[in-house]
This record gives structure tokens, sequence and C-alpha cells, in this order.
């Protein structure tokens, strides 16, 4: 009988641990570089989120932006040679491909039509505004050009600038193995690449990524552009990802 109270009130513990956990993360203010959840994530995260089993803790809809560097995104190495820099994120279609695919003004149109340079305290706590005011903590702006960001003392030797798709991606905190095994199965029809990343007694991370990344150079090494005159070439294949990427959220 004793055991018996004792493995109910564990559970009880466990469901009570789960909840205040979930309260305590969509609380949060949101530390994403858009402030926000994506327009096209909103959906499918209230849905998850309606569900006592389950609460979101990341998510992104998807986006395209052009990049210099290694690829990867390093907060201590940012302006040094092969640094990852990135600008003209875009979480919608591209529109305007003569604008978007200009390599030539990425200095002086950082964003090239596509999603607007965040401004400092459009999404922001009105505390962290108040540091931002005071000096307290630096300045950040996601979407500026490469040509924005701090500059090392000596040149960059390889010039080239990439084009990078990131399909949708969603981490999802399950309340038992059990829903975590539910939620796999109810993703896995439209998203190839769904596992459980984190596991433990009372925590349980799903992972579930589109498939439709793209990752290619827009121009060689020394700064030569390799596609001029095939803008509209680039858009219809960006904007095919973003399509089929929205269409399997929907699903």
């Amino acid at each position: 009988m004793a055991a018996s109270s004792s493995s109910s009130f564990s559970r009880h513990q466990r469901q009570k641990n789960f909840e205040n956990s979930k309260n305590q993360c969509l609380g949060k203010r949101d530390k994403s570089f858009a402030g926000r959840i994506d327009v096209k994530a909103v959906d499918i995260c209230s849905v998850i989120n309606a569900r006592d089993e389950y609460y979101t803790t990341s998510s992104c809809a998807g986006r395209c932006f052009l990049y210099i560097g290694q690829g990867t995104k390093s907060q201590h190495d940012v302006g040094l040679d092969g640094s990852f820099q990135r600008c003209r994120i875009s979480h919608d279609l591209i529109k305007d491909a003569i604008r978007y695919f200009d390599l030539r003004t990425l200095d002086t149109d950082p964003t090239g039509g596509a999603d607007p340079i965040r401004s400092i305290g459009q999404y922001e706590h009105a505390e962290q505004v108040s540091k931002l005011e005071e000096g307290r903590i630096e300045e950040t702006l996601p979407n500026r050009s490469p040509l924005e960001q701090p500059q090392p003392q000596h040149e960059r030797t390889d010039k080239t600038v990439w084009l990078r798709f990131e399909p949708f991606i969603l981490h999802v905190c399950c309340r038992s193995l059990v829903t975590a095994s539910a939620l796999m199965a109810a993703a896995r029809p439209a998203f190839k690449n769904v596992g459980l990343t984190t596991w433990k007694d009372t925590k349980y991370i799903v992972a579930i990524w589109g498939d439709e990344g793209l990752d290619m150079p827009l121009c060689s090494p020394d700064g030569v552009a390799l596609y001029n005159n095939l803008e509209a070439w680039l858009q219809e294949m960006v904007n095919e990802r973003h399509e089929r990427n929205w269409n399997k959220i929907d699903r």
C-alpha cells in the first residue's frame, strides 16, 4: 500500500514538474533573431502547446539567407577571416529576384527586399531595452550586411557568398516516452527526419526537421558572380522549397 502511494505521488510530482517547466518555457521572452514565432509556425505550435502532454521549446518555419564564411555560427570570431556572417534573411517568398541576388549591394541594401532589419527593442522586454539604453548590453542586428559587421584587421581572402535554405525545424518537449512516440508517429508521414534527441525520466525532446535544405555558392572565392542573368532561376528554386516546406507543415 505504501509503495503504491509513493508511486502515485511520484507520478503526480513528475506531472507538476512538467507543467511548471511548460509554463516557464512558454512564458519566456523569445530570444530568437526574429524575436517571435515565425508566422508559418504559429498554428502548429499553438496546436501542440494546447495539449497538456506537449510544449514547443524552439521552432523555425524555414528561411533562406546569404552568408559568407565557414557556414556555422560562432559568437567568438565574428568579423574574423572565415567566420560565419549572414544577411538578407527571408522567411517568405523572394519577390524581387534581381534585388535579392545582387551581390554588389550587400553593403548598401542589406535586406535585399527580404525580412526587415530588426529594430532595437522591437521585440525586447522593457527591462532589456532599458539595459540597452544604459549601455549594459550590446546592440545586435542579426540581418546586417556582412560589410556592416565588425571588420577584421586583415582582409578576407575568400570572398565567396553562399545561398542557404534551412527547412522547418521544431523541438517539442513531451511528458513521457509514450507521448513522444505518438508525436513522432504523427510527424513521420510528412517529415522524414524525426527523432528523440533527449530522453530522461522527466524530459523527452522530439526534434522534427524538414528535408528541403539547400547550400550553394553564388560567386567564386575571388568574388566573381556565377549566376548572372539567372536570378529568376535562383528565385524559383528557393520559392519552390518554401512552398514544399509550408505544405508539409500544413499536413
